[in-house]
């Protein structure tokens, strides 16, 4: 099968990891892994199953987990979601904590996926009918978009959303890191 491209899943498979280990390869001590493509393969319901959303993500997540990538950055579907922490294709824990608006994680496993394509003139509403286990937080109303504020400190990655209509904060995820141990 092939992805909106003349290149075969598998090959751009393995560019993503090339990238990704050059990428490691000259910044080894690095404290932070981010990730950013197009496509959302653990994003908004509506497109999870998705022929070319499947083979992304079966391509993807094991590439991103075999470099204990922190964050991913996603675009395509026009909503705000967030996962849970996600490692082997599975969310690593659905907790309550990971559903609220303000969530801080010390060191955790896996991999939290972001959507953040509200921004667009069109968006979707909230949840339609669709696989959305692996959703811990989502915001799409029509006609209102959203915003996220990245920032980075050595100890601390934090992803703040926010609403353009009001400027309310809808989420805020947090990741700390008190060790090295998996660099």
């Amino acid at each position: 099968a092939v992805l909106k491209s003349s290149k075969s899943s598998a090959v751009i498979a393995k560019e993503h990891r090339k990238c990704i280990e050059e990428a490691i390869a000259t910044n080894p001590y690095a404290k932070w892994r981010v990730v950013s493509f197009h496509q959302d393969i653990y994003g908004y319901p509506d497109h999870y199953t998705d022929p070319e959303v499947t083979e992304c993500r079966e391509q993807l997540y094991p590439i991103l987990d075999d470099y204990d990538i922190d964050i991913v950055l996603t675009g395509h579907g026009h909503n705000y979601t967030r996962s849970f922490q996600m490692y082997n294709n599975e969310y690593v824990s659905n907790s309550e904590e990971y559903k609220s608006n303000d969530v801080t994680v010390n060191n955790p496993d896996g991999t939290v996926y972001f959507e953040l394509s509200t921004a667009a003139s069109k968006n979707y509403e909230n949840n339609k009918a669709g696989y959305d286990e692996h959703i811990a937080k989502s915001f799409a109303v029509n006609g209102v978009q959203s915003y996220s504020v990245v920032s980075v400190t050595d100890g601390k990655l934090s992803v703040e959303t926010y609403r353009t209509d009001t400027n309310e904060r809808y989420d805020s995820y947090t990741i700390t890191k008190t060790d090295s141990a998996k660099l």
